[in-house]
Parts: C-alpha cells; sequence; structure tokens
C-alpha cells in the first residue's frame, strides 16, 4: 500500500483518508493509491482505505500485512472492514521515526472465473512488464 513514517514535526494528527483504486488492463489488473506515504504525528492515527473498482470484476478487501511488528508491538493496533469489504478502516501506532510498509490483500473475482488476489503494495512491483 503506502510506507507510514512517524515524525513529531511534520505530522499531522486527525484522520488519514486513502483511496485504493483497480483497474483493468489488457494484461491483467493493476492498483494505485492516492498517496504512497504518510506521515504520523506523536499519537496514534486512524486511517480509511477506501476501495474504488475501475473493473466489471467484484472487488473486496480481505486482509493486511505490514512491516515492523515486533513480540511486543504490532503497529497496526486495530483493523476492521466494512460488512461489503469495500473500506478498511485502522488505527496505527508507530514509535518514533519508525518506518513501515503496509498492504492490502484485495479479491478481484471476474465473472465466470476464480477470484484473483493482488497484494496491493507499492513496494512490491506494480509495473506491468513488457516483453518483446
Amino acid at each position: 500500500m503506502t510506507r507510514f513514517v512517524q515524525n513529531d514535526h511534520l505530522g499531522a494528527d486527525g484522520i488519514k483518508i486513502l483511496e485504493l483504486t483497480i483497474s483493468d488492463t489488457s494484461s491483467g489488473f493493476t492498483w494505485s493509491y492516492s498517496s504512497k506515504r504518510i506521515i504520523t504525528g506523536k499519537s496514534a492515527t486512524p486511517v480509511e482505505v477506501k476501495l474504488v473498482n475501475n473493473t466489471s470484476a467484484d472487488v473486496a478487501i480481505v486482509d493486511y500485512a505490514s512491516t515492523g511488528v515486533s513480540d511486543l508491538h504490532s503497529p497496526i493496533a486495530e483493523f476492521e472492514l466494512n460488512s461489503n469489504q469495500q473500506l478498511a478502516t485502522f488505527l496505527i501506532e508507530l514509535y518514533p521515526r519508525q518506518l513501515i510498509d503496509f498492504g492490502l490483500f484485495v479479491s478481484v473475482k471476474p465473472a465466470g472465473e476464480p477470484p484473483i488476489i493482488l497484494f496491493c503494495d507499492p513496494q512490491a512491483s506494480n509495473d506491468p512488464i513488457v516483453r518483446p
């Protein structure tokens, strides 16, 4: 998804809202986020990710993955999906100057086909590979 970093001097408190857009291409599906990074302040930061479906398939957020998890601390304090899985809300709690990566798993189900799971994380490659 995006990178989160805690910085007391640059981060603003309050809810952060992102859009995750899933699109059709001739070679499959791609995704993009409205922002590649979020800078948090000192306090826990609520985040909403809204799914935007630019395909003819059914799409749904199914789960997440994050770096920065240890035995004593997970940067994602809460995670919840709304009933139709089009909105993910979570609470992020970072240590001072902690940097994490966070991505969402999205199910894409084209009509009459089995679902495809996309891991939407710009740190993983989302660049289509063009072969001659």
